[in-house]
């Protein structure tokens, strides 16, 4: 039976003790590196950093939204850096976001066949709206898209509930 993350992190904190590196190539990094802010310089860095302290640290651990800045080529480049299978992906979605979690989990199950991504679990964590009413000046949870206050008045501000990102990437 293979050793889960858990049981894979304890042993390396053993081992090499409790350092984890972060990968956190900021645009000015990058600048003061003498690299583009582009995802080639994003993984001559990543890729620096990583040789760098293999076998030396417990956890190397890549800031996803320094990735993510740079689109799909950013991602393609995460998932090179280090070779190593992501296990955990967690997203946020509001309510309010468009998006159907079920149709997600299919799109995510058929989008990562033959990536670092393949066999990844997909944790979604749905988030409720909030809005507030313009006429009784409160504000209010929304479990649906009926954007209608309590009072009864529809004369309302959707405060949050659109969200649609990544909370966290887990790596085998």
């Amino acid at each position: 039976m293979t050793d889960t993350f858990g049981q894979r992190l304890r042993d390396a904190l053993v081992e090499r003790g409790p350092l984890c590196v972060g990968v956190d190539p900021h645009a000015e990094l990058l600048g003061q590196w003498g690299l583009p802010d582009d995802a080639t310089g994003l993984e001559r860095f990543a890729q620096t950093v990583v040789e760098a302290v293999a076998g030396e640290v417990a956890a190397v651990k890549p800031q996803l939204a320094f990735f993510e800045r740079h689109g799909a080529a950013g991602i393609a480049v995460l998932e090179r850096t280090g070779g190593q299978h992501v296990s955990v992906v967690r997203l946020r979605v509001g309510r309010m976001a468009g998006v159907v979690p079920d149709a997600l989990t299919f799109c995510f199950e058929v989008a990562a066949a033959g990536t670092a991504l393949e066999g990844a679990t997909l944790e979604i964590e749905v988030l409720s709206g909030l809005a507030h009413c313009r006429t009784c000046l409160e504000d209010f949870a929304l479990d649906d898209a009926i954007l209608l206050c309590p009072c009864g008045s529809a004369d309302v501000q959707l405060l949050s509930g659109r969200e649609l990102s990544v909370k966290s990437v887990e790596v085998a």
